[in-house]
């Protein structure tokens, strides 16, 4: 990654430089730490003040993505702003604690180096390493920060079981956190407020497809709130009792977002997972 620094640029921090083109910090302590010659061919100092004409250099190297070669981002779209991806089920998004596993933040990063984008990945909506579907992410802090506080509708599919009620209705149960948990959510009146929008799509002898539409998004906002109707999600043992496939039956579908002053519109869809489709074998997705 090059930047050779313009008028406009002089005068800052290098590391203010470097976190405003998305260089994650990480990345600019360990060049520091090892003595790296990035600026003029020189040592990095974090205080340094940039000066016109001052060229940066990052090796490659450094933004080095653990993603086998194998494994590759599935881009559902890509704008100048921005990078939609279609996630599988069983990958976390971003790091957790010291798991070394392969996560959806290193294909995207193996894509970004394999476009030359000089960032590092900034996710939007994050799902649950057994939900599938839409990830959205930002190529700029920037972006990032403006799409966080944006109207985004997500609608999303699930799959319960048969006895699901046939009529359309939105159903509104504050969110907040379980204390005896890090990860679990429960309904209780101290919560947020949350509402989703839920329609039958198909049923069959044993299963219903749901449409989930979020009118708020709160931490497993749609799993919290079928089974406190009676009626977790197929696979979702947090929640439930029922095991299946080693994944949720919950898929982040659609995404529209309507546009801003600096981001352009757009709609994304995800396709089905076989898994999904295998239960709904009649049914047109």
């Amino acid at each position: 990654m090059k930047w050779t620094i313009s008028e406009f640029e002089q005068g800052q921090r290098v590391v203010d430089f470097l976190k405003s083109k998305g260089v994650h910090p990480k990345i600019w302590r360990a060049i520091q730490a090892k003595n790296i010659h990035i600026i003029n061919q020189s040592f990095f100092q974090s205080n340094y003040l940039l000066q016109l004409g001052d060229r940066i250099d990052i090796s490659p190297a450094f933004f080095k993505s653990k993603a086998p070669t194998e494994l590759k981002a599935d881009i559902l779209l890509e704008t100048k702003n921005l990078l939609i991806v279609n996630k599988p089920a069983n990958i976390l998004v971003h790091p957790s604690g010291p798991q070394k596993e392969t996560t959806l933040n290193d294909l995207v990063l193996a894509y970004y180096l394999s476009k030359s984008i000089s960032s590092s990945p900034h996710p939007i909506l994050r799902l649950d390493r057994n939900t599938s579907g839409i990830v959205v992410y930002a190529k700029s802090p920037s972006v990032q920060s403006q799409l966080q506080n944006a109207e985004l509708h997500k609608t999303y599919l699930a799959v319960v079981d048969q006895n699901f009620p046939d009529t359309d209705f939105l159903y509104s149960a504050p969110i907040q956190r379980n204390e005896d948990s890090i990860i679990e959510r429960k309904i209780g009146d101290l919560g947020k407020s949350s509402l989703t929008h839920f329609s039958v799509l198909a049923k069959t002898s044993s299963h219903t497809l749901l449409k989930c539409t979020l009118l708020t998004g709160r931490t497993h906002q749609i799993r919290l709130h079928l089974s406190s109707l009676g009626f977790p999600i197929l696979g979702d043992t947090l929640y439930g009792k029922i095991s299946w496939h080693s994944r949720y039956a919950l898929h982040a579908w659609k995404l529209t977002f309507s546009g801003s002053s600096t981001i352009s519109s757009f709609t994304a869809t995800a396709p089905i997972p076989d898994q999904l489709k295998l239960l709904f074998p009649n049914y047109s997705f």
